[in-house]
């Protein structure tokens, strides 16, 4: 059996083993503060658990499970949905043909990429970041130009279309930064709802915003998305990670993208805040939009993926079932191993 880490992996496990080394050569007291659960059943010996800035559990670690920290960490269970949501597939929406792009530095970043998806799929990049998925997503998004090939959405060719024509197409973009890229942090969550409804002539006129329009929908996503703020005229900056996703998330899924691309939409937040992003990405996919996801994470690729395309420095490695991927076989191609078996680049 071949067993790949990826960088990042063997990075953590090599920060964890040092870590323990100290603390069992007595030469330091680590206070760890994650949240990510098998990390701390691993490494520590007692385990606070702060909820809402409050503490609501002190206890010893081999007492605790990673369900158990789950309920107290989000007052309740949380449950995924483990079972990949079963769609029919539709019209193909996306086709991407031999698409190249270069990186901020000048070198190629995206070479030669092709794929489609249709209708109630999600089509997931995986990779280790830094092989091109952000500028991938950034040229789909209208924000970066391709040097080669054609991008078409509905079948109509979009790849010298501006992002904002983009939008008003039915692409809903989600950034992996979610503070410089996907908010600005000294604008109200009003203004910032506005980002992606300024162009609406039901919320502006003449090039001037609706506010009380745009207020009252940043209301109804405040209390759709449970977002945790006193009010909409609070600044995104005050937010916490989960909370401003949950708002960008809120104002690209509620005007019922054709397409949502999702970079790393995940990243960096509790459990909690995953589950609600996760099914809602599930929800746009069994609404009949098309969801493109790039994620590092395996087990959030192979838990609701229909096709995955492992990614090495700028190449799609194989396209692989979600019905048939295998750990060791996406975390190899992700590496650069050449798939270990046909995939269907061609669909």
């Amino acid at each position: 059996m071949l067993i790949v880490s990826v960088s990042i992996k063997i990075e953590t496990d090599k920060l964890l083993s040092s870590i323990e080394a100290m603390a069992g050569d007595k030469l330091a007291i680590v206070p760890f503060i994650t949240h990510k659960l098998p990390i701390v059943l691993r490494i520590s010996d007692r385990v606070t658990v702060l909820r809402q800035g409050k503490v609501v559990s002190c206890i010893e670690t081999a007492k605790a499970t990673e369900k158990s920290l789950t309920r107290e960490l989000v007052g309740r269970d949380v449950i995924f949905r483990t079972e990949r949501s079963s769609v029919e597939k539709g019209d193909e929406i996306l086709r991407v043909e031999s698409i190249s792009a270069n990186s901020d530095k000048d070198y190629t970043a995206v070479d030669q990429v092709s794929f489609s998806i249709s209708e109630g799929e999600i089509f997931s990049i995986a990779g280790v970041s830094g092989n091109g998925q952000r500028e991938l997503a950034e040229v789909l998004a209208g924000l970066r130009e391709a040097e080669s090939g054609k991008v078409f959405l509905d079948s109509v060719e979009i790849t010298d279309e501006p992002s904002s024509k983009r939008w008003q197409l039915g692409i809903g973009y989600i950034p992996a930064d979610r503070i410089d890229v996907g908010s600005i942090a000294d604008f109200s969550l009003v203004e910032n709802t506005a980002l992606n409804y300024y162009f609406d002539d039901d919320y502006s006129s003449g090039g001037t915003v609706a506010y009380d329009k745009m207020r009252d929908l940043t209301e109804q996503f405040i209390s759709e998305y449970a977002i945790a703020a006193p009010n909409p005229d609070v600044m995104a900056k005050n937010l916490s990670g989960g909370n401003l996703q949950k708002l960008i998330l809120a104002r690209v899924l509620s005007r019922n993208p054709r397409l949502v691309i999702a970079d790393l939409p995940t990243q960096g937040l509790d459990i909690g805040a995953t589950e609600f992003v996760r099914n809602k990405l599930i929800d746009a996919k069994e609404n009949k939009a098309c969801v493109l996801l790039i994620s590092e994470d395996l087990d959030e690729i192979l838990a609701v993926s229909d096709w995955i395309a492992p990614i090495y420095e700028g190449k799609i490695m194989g396209i692989i079932s979600g019905d048939e991927a295998e750990r060791e076989e996406i975390g190899a191609m992700m590496a650069g191993i050449s798939q270990i078996r046909g995939g269907d680049e061609d669909r």
